[in-house]
């Protein structure tokens, strides 16, 4: 498992598991703040893997500004893309 891809970890994160050959399975969000979430859209991606967070913080998921606000978070961080996306199991 993968916890909190911040800022900037997508490189970092695939250096490691190219370096100690890891399956990724999971992306895992201890909190929705941006500088644990930042990253969980390209190393999902590159790996097919779910990400996961407690109920109680996906609304940041979509809306990232309401965990930081927007006058604090944009200077430094940018402009973002988040997503979320739902399986559902038969």
């Amino acid at each position: 498992m993968i916890i909190d891809p911040g800022h900037q970890a997508a490189d970092g994160v695939e250096e490691a598991i190219r370096k100690h050959r890891l399956k990724p399975v999971a992306v895992v969000l201890t909190h929705g703040h941006i500088d644990h979430v930042a990253s969980v859209v390209p190393v999902c991606g590159a790996h097919d893997v779910p990400a996961w967070i407690h109920p109680d913080d996906r609304y940041m998921m979509s809306d990232p500004e309401k965990g930081i606000g927007r006058s604090i978070g944009m200077p430094l961080l940018g402009e973002l893309t988040v997503g979320s996306r739902t399986t559902s199991r038969s």
